[in-house]
C-alpha cells in the first residue's frame, strides 16, 4: 500500500508538472505571438517567408526524390548532390554575396531577388533533366535564401528591444516551422494529380509571386535604409503598443 501510494503520488506530481509546463508554454507562445503580430514589418515579412517555406522543404524531401528516381531514372546520390549545392550556395552567399547585393540593390530589393531566386530550381528541374543545370539552380537558391535570413534576422536582432528579442525570434521561428507540415501535405497530395513538372512550374511561379509581396510589407523600406545604430530598438518607437503589458 505504501509503495502504491508513493507511486500514485509521483504520478500525480508528474501529471501536474506536465500540465503546468504545457500551460506555461501556451501562455508564453501566445504572448510572444501577440507581440510579434504587432510588429507589422517583421510579421508580414515572416508571412512571406512562410509562403516560400511552404513549398521549399517539400521540394527537397518529396518532389526532388520522386523526380530523380521515378521520372528521370537518375542515381539517388544526386539528391544529396543537390542538397550539397544548396548548402554551398548558402555558405558562399553568407561570406561573399549578401553584403554586395545589399550595397548594389538595397536591402529590400536584395531580399526580393533572393526569395525569387529560390524559384530557380523549381523551373530548372521542371524543364530539364540536366544535372549541371539543376545543381546551378540549387546553388543560386542557396545564395538567395541567405539574403532573406541575413537581412531579416539582422533587422529583427537590432530593432527589437533586448528584453523582448528572444520572444520575437521564438515567435518568428514558430510560424516558419508551422508552415512546413501543411506544405508537405499539400505538395504530396498534388504531386500525383498534377505530376512533378506541372507542380514545379506552379510552385516556382507561386514563389516568385510571394517574393514580390515583399514590396507590400509596410515600413520595410524605411527600416532597411536605417543604419545599425539608428535601427537599434526602433521597433519600440515604431510599434510601441506591441511592448505594452496587457491589462489584467
Amino acid at each position: 500500500m505504501g509503495v502504491g501510494n508513493g507511486a500514485d503520488t509521483r504520478l500525480s506530481g508528474e501529471t501536474l508538472s506536465s500540465a503546468a509546463f504545457i500551460s506555461t508554454w501556451v501562455q508564453q507562445t501566445v504572448g510572444s505571438l501577440r507581440i510579434f503580430v504587432r510588429l507589422r514589418a517583421d510579421f508580414y515579412l515572416c508571412l512571406v517567408t512562410c509562403a516560400v517555406n511552404f513549398v521549399l522543404p517539400a521540394l527537397f524531401s518529396i518532389v526532388i526524390p520522386f523526380l530523380v528516381i521515378h521520372v528521370y531514372r537518375l542515381p539517388p546520390s544526386l539528391i544529396g548532390l543537390f542538397d550539397f549545392f544548396f548548402a554551398l550556395g548558402m555558405v558562399v552567399g553568407g561570406c561573399l554575396v549578401v553584403g554586395w547585393a545589399n550595397r548594389t540593390f538595397g536591402k529590400r530589393n536584395a531580399i526580393v531577388i533572393g526569395l525569387a531566386s529560390t524559384a530557380i530550381p523549381h523551373f530548372f528541374l521542371a524543364l530539364s533533366s540536366n544535372v549541371v543545370l539543376s545543381s546551378v539552380g540549387m546553388f543560386l537558391a542557396g545564395l538567395g535564401m541567405l539574403n532573406l535570413f541575413t537581412n531579416g534576422s539582422g533587422l529583427r536582432a537590432t530593432a527589437t528591444p533586448p528584453e523582448f528579442r528572444s520572444r520575437v525570434f521564438s515567435a518568428a521561428s514558430f510560424l516558419v516551422a508551422v508552415s512546413i507540415a501543411p506544405g508537405m501535405w499539400v505538395i504530396s497530395a498534388l504531386l500525383p494529380v498534377l505530376g512533378p513538372h506541372v507542380l514545379l512550374l506552379c510552385t516556382g511561379t507561386a514563389t516568385v509571386c510571394a517574393a514580390a509581396l515583399v514590396y507590400a510589407v509596410p515600413d520595410l523600406q524605411t527600416l532597411m535604409k536605417l543604419s545599425e545604430d539608428d535601427s537599434a530598438g526602433v521597433y519600440a518607437r515604431l510599434y510601441p503598443a506591441a511592448f505594452q503589458t496587457p491589462r489584467a
